[in-house]
């Protein structure tokens, strides 16, 4: 991903940003529990036998951390890849338009004026109430419509930019 500065042209103010929940990292956690569970078994044994030389933690540690070999790799690629996905997925509201970012691996930004924009629509379900998140939905005045999913408190960018939509002069149809 670029850097924001990058991003934004050298007469452009950042107003918000929109970033992905944090619920995108649900599932690294998840695969971190195994992960704990194989180093806590060596420690703990460690410490039942009252042998508190460091040479005998190796050969238990050979033992039974044979589930390392598995989870580990396991659950940081799922953190790599939770961090890659929330980079990537961004709405910027700037002083000049929108700057979407919604492809994996923000290779495609797409970057709209104001006037583009017919409408923000926000959905959210019971968890997404609870946990502050929701789906972003932009209609373009062609027509076209973006989502960008699982963003995080999305009712503040659509406040901020129905703000910013009501300061423009109204369009001829």
């Amino acid at each position: 991903m670029k850097p924001l500065k990058q991003l934004l042209r050298p007469e452009e103010v950042l107003i918000t940003r929109a970033l992905l929940h944090w619920g995108v990292y649900l599932p690294a956690l998840l695969l971190t529990i195994p992960l704990l569970h194989y180093l806590s078994i060596p420690i703990t044994e460690w410490f039942q036998t009252n042998r508190f030389d460091g040479l005998f933690l190796i050969p238990l540690a050979k033992k039974k951390l044979h589930g390392l070999a598995i989870w580990f790799p396991l659950s940081m690629a799922a953190y790599v890849a939770a961090f890659m996905l929330r980079e990537s997925r961004q709405a910027l509201l700037t002083s000049r338009g929108l700057i979407l970012m919604h492809r994996f691996g923000a290779r495609h930004i797409r970057r709209l004026r104001l006037e583009q924009v017919r409408k923000l629509e926000v959905e959210q379900g019971a968890p997404g109430r609870l946990l502050h998140y929701g789906h972003l939905h932009f209609t373009l005045r062609d027509g076209s419509r973006i989502t960008i999913p699982r963003i995080f408190r999305p009712e503040r960018f659509q406040a901020r930019l129905q703000a910013r939509l009501e300061l423009l002069p109204p369009l001829e149809s």
